[in-house]
C-alpha cells in the first residue's frame, strides 16, 4: 500500500515557487443581487420618519381688520378721481342720475368759471412751440380741447337761462365775468371749423344778451338802477373792447335804455325796433352751440361758410 506523503508538493508546484506571495485578487463593486436577500436590503435602507402631527390651537388676533367706509374712500380721492367714480357709478346704474342731480349742491357763477379757464388754461398749455398760433396746425394739436371748451360752455350758459334760473342777474353776471376774463384769452385760430364755432358762440352770447338784459330792465323799475349804479354801461363798454367790438349793441342797448331813463320824453321805439331787426332767433328756438351742433357734424342745416 502506497502511502502519499502530505509534506510532497503537488507534481504543478515548482520549488522555487513554494515561497512567492501572490497579490490578493481585487474584487469589483458590490451590486444588489449579488448577494443578500430583498430583506436584507430593505432592512438596510433608511425609514422615512413619521411626522408627528399636533393639533395646535390657533390664536385669534384681538383686533380684526376690516375695509374703508365709503365715507373715508371719497375723502382720499382727487378731483379727477372722484369724476371718474362718479362717472362710472352713473354708467353702471343710470337710474341714480336723478337721484344726484336732485341731492347735488347748486353749481355757482365762479365754479362754472374756474372750470372754463382752467379748460383754457389746457387749450394754451398745449398748444406747439415756434408755429404760428392761428395756423390750422395748432388748431388740429388742441381741437379735442377746443370743441370741449364750446361744450361746457353752452352747457354751463343754458344751465343759468330760463326756465331753471329764475333770477335773470345769474346769467347776467356769469355771461360779463366770462366775456371780460376768459372769451378774449381764446387763440383766434384761422382754421375754418374753430372760425365757425367762434361766430357761432358771439351771435349766441349776443342773443342771449340781448334778450336777458331786456328782461331784467321791464322786470323791476329799480333794476336800471342796479345797472346804473354797478357801472354795467363801462363793463359792457370794456367787454365789447376786449373781444374785437363784437359786442357793441349790447352796449348801445344798454345805453339808449339808460339814456331813456334819465330822458323819458325820448321816443326809443324806433331805436328798439332797429335793435329788435338785428336780433336773431329768440330764446325759444335757442340751440345748444356745442361742437354737436355743427354743420360739420351734419346736425344742423345751414352753410358753415355763411357765418364766416
Amino acid at each position: 500500500m502506497t502511502l502519499i506523503n502530505q509534506f510532497e508538493h503537488p507534481a504543478h508546484i515548482l520549488p522555487k515557487d513554494q515561497h512567492r506571495i501572490s497579490k490578493p485578487k481585487k474584487l469589483g463593486k458590490r451590486r444588489y443581487g449579488d448577494d443578500g436577500s430583498d430583506e436584507d436590503r430593505a432592512r438596510q435602507m433608511p425609514r422615512p420618519v413619521a411626522k408627528i402631527t399636533r393639533n395646535k390651537k390657533i390664536r385669534q388676533p384681538e383686533v380684526a381688520g376690516q375695509k374703508l367706509s365709503v365715507s373715508r374712500i371719497i375723502e382720499t380721492l382727487d378731483q379727477e378721481s372722484l369724476q371718474n367714480l362718479i362717472s362710472n357709478l352713473v354708467s353702471e346704474h343710470p337710474e341714480i342720475a336723478s337721484t344726484l342731480l336732485m341731492i347735488s349742491p347748486q353749481v355757482t357763477i365762479d365754479d362754472s368759471l374756474q372750470v372754463l379757464e382752467q379748460k383754457l388754461d389746457r387749450i394754451l398749455e398745449n398748444m406747439p412751440y415756434r408755429v404760428d398760433a392761428s395756423s390750422d396746425y395748432s388748431f388740429l394739436r388742441v381741437k379735442s380741447l377746443v370743441e370741449d371748451f364750446f361744450q361746457s360752455l353752452s352747457d354751463y350758459i343754458l344751465n343759468y337761462l330760463p326756465p331753471v334760473e329764475s333770477d335773470l342777474s345769474i346769467p347776467l353776471t356769469f355771461l360779463m365775468k366770462f366775456l371780460t376774463k376768459c372769451f378774449p384769452r381764446l387763440p383766434k385760430f384761422q382754421a375754418v371749423e374753430f372760425r365757425y364755432y367762434h361766430g357761432l358762440t358771439i351771435d349766441k352770447l349776443n342773443t342771449i344778451l340781448d334778450d336777458i338784459l331786456t328782461q331784467f330792465l321791464s322786470e323791476k323799475k329799480h333794476n336800471i338802477l342796479l345797472v346804473i349804479n354797478n357801472n354795467w354801461l363801462d363793463d359792457f363798454r370794456k367787454i365789447s373792447e376786449l373781444n374785437d367790438n363784437h359786442f357793441s349793441s349790447i352796449y348801445e342797448h344798454l345805453k339808449q335804455e339808460i339814456d331813456h331813463y334819465h330822458n323819458p320824453e325820448v321816443d326809443a321805439s324806433g331805436s328798439a325796433a332797429a335793435a329788435n331787426s338785428n336780433r336773431l332767433m329768440g330764446l325759444a328756438n335757442l340751440l345748444n352751440f356745442s361742437s354737436d351742433n355743427s354743420p360739420l357734424h351734419g346736425n344742423t342745416v345751414g352753410n358753415v361758410f355763411d357765418t364766416i
